[in-house]
C-alpha cells in the first residue's frame, strides 16, 4: 500500500457514544439499506449473511467502481470534498456578492438550461445563507460513512480500519457543521442536486407538482429520522469530543 493510502488508527479506543455518533453520519443510507446504527455490522433479519455480503459487494463495485482496498481508500479521499461540492461552494459565494455582480454573472443562466451548472446555481441561490459555510458536503460525508460500513461488511477493511476512516470524516464533519439539522439539510440539498431536481421557476410552471413531489420523496428519510426520538441525532449532541 502506498504512503498516500496509509491508514492511521485512533490513538485511543473510541467510546460507545463516539462510535454511535460516527455511524450516525451514514443514517440516510444505512436505514433504507437495512443497516442498524448500533454497530458497524448489518444485522438485518430480512437477508442471509451471504445476501448481505453480496449486496454490499455490488454497491462497492457497481455504484462506486471499488474492487480493492486501494480503490476504496482513493474513493474516500474523493468524498472528503467532491468537485460538485466545491462547485456549489463557489456558486454560493458568487450569489452572496452584490446583486449587480451576481446578476451579471448569472444573467445568462439560460445558456446552461437543464445542465448541472444551472440546477446547482438555483439551489445555491436559495441556500446561500443557511448553508454558507458547509455547502452540500454532508452528501459526500454520508456516502463516505456508508461506504466504510460496506467495506467492513465484505471484509475489505478491518473493524479498526473502519473506525479510523470514520473518525477522519467525523472530524471533518464537525468542522463544517454546527448541528445534526444543518447536516441533514446539507445532505438533502446535495442529493436533490445529484438527482438533477431543478427548482428554477417551479412556482410558475406546469411541473411544479412533479418537482415538489420529487423533493418530498427525498425528504421522507429525513422526516423519519427527525421524528424518531430514539435516533442518535435526538440523543447525542453534535459537539461530541473526539
Amino acid at each position: 500500500m502506498s504512503s498516500e493510502n496509509e491508514i492511521l488508527l485512533p490513538s485511543e479506543p473510541l467510546t460507545a457514544e463516539q462510535k454511535l455518533w460516527l455511524i450516525s453520519l451514514s443514517s440516510f443510507l444505512s436505514l433504507p439499506n437495512s443497516y442498524s446504527l448500533d454497530s458497524l455490522e448489518n444485522k438485518s433479519e430480512k437477508y442471509t449473511p451471504e445476501a448481505i455480503i453480496a449486496g454490499n459487494s455490488k454497491v462497492l463495485k457497481n455504484s462506486y467502481g471499488i474492487n480493492d482496498k486501494n480503490e476504496f481508500i482513493d474513493t474516500l479521499d474523493i468524498f472528503c470534498g467532491t468537485a460538485r461540492s466545491q462547485e456549489f461552494m463557489y456558486l454560493m459565494k458568487e450569489w452572496a456578492k452584490p446583486d449587480l455582480y451576481a446578476k451579471r454573472l448569472f444573467g445568462n443562466r439560460h445558456k446552461y438550461k437543464g445542465t448541472e451548472v444551472e440546477i446547482a446555481s438555483v439551489w445555491a441561490e436559495k441556500y446561500r445563507t443557511p448553508l454558507s459555510h458547509c455547502g452540500i458536503q454532508a452528501f459526500d460525508i454520508g456516502r463516505y460513512a456508508f461506504l466504510c460500513r460496506c467495506a467492513y461488511t465484505v471484509s475489505l477493511i478491518t473493524e479498526d480500519e473502519a473506525w479510523a476512516f470514520l473518525l477522519r470524516i467525523g472530524k471533518i464533519a464537525q468542522e463544517r457543521f454546527t448541528s445534526w439539522y444543518e447536516f441533514a439539510t446539507s445532505y438533502t440539498v446535495g442529493r436533490c442536486i445529484w438527482l438533477d431536481i431543478n427548482i428554477d421557476g417551479i412556482e410558475s410552471t406546469e411541473n411544479t407538482f412533479d418537482v415538489l413531489e420529487k423533493i418530498q420523496t427525498e425528504s421522507v428519510e429525513l422526516e423519519k429520522i427527525l421524528a424518531d426520538h430514539e435516533h442518535p441525532w435526538s440523543i447525542l449532541g453534535w459537539e461530541i469530543s473526539f
